[in-house]
């Protein structure tokens, strides 16, 4: 599956806030976080390197960057295209049918998790 590294994010933030799901969804949304968290390693590399690039220390000594930095605009133009940014993986997938209900999930939580776990 042709996934970009933004989508791969939002996955990842949306699988963890489930961890009790179970059955097919469970194994698939464990499977793939797993498998994004192994692909977004190089991601995580160039973000990081953007970060050492525009970012300044904080009292404790963490590189960071804020929004408010005048890097900030220089930050974003380098670092979108890291998001956008498609490979493919091999992203495990179940029918629909095999998708459960799952406590305070959002329909936004559901986007992202059709988009990702459901064969097309």
């Amino acid at each position: 599956m042709k996934i970009n590294n933004i989508t791969m994010l939002a996955g990842i933030e949306t699988m963890n806030k489930f961890p009790n799901a179970k059955g097919a969804m469970g194994y698939a949304m464990s499977r793939n976080t797993r498998i994004f968290t192994q692909e977004l390693q190089d991601f995580y590399k160039e973000r990081d390197k953007l970060i050492q690039k525009y970012g300044t220390e904080d009292a404790d000594g963490k590189l960071s960057i804020d929004k408010n930095s005048s890097n900030w605009v220089a930050f974003l133009q380098e670092y979108q295209p890291l998001l956008d940014i498609e490979i493919d993986v091999n992203v495990f997938q179940i029918d629909e049918s095999e998708m459960s209900i799952l406590d305070d999930a959002t329909k936004q939580d559901y986007d992202i998790l059709y988009t990702i776990l459901v064969k097309p």
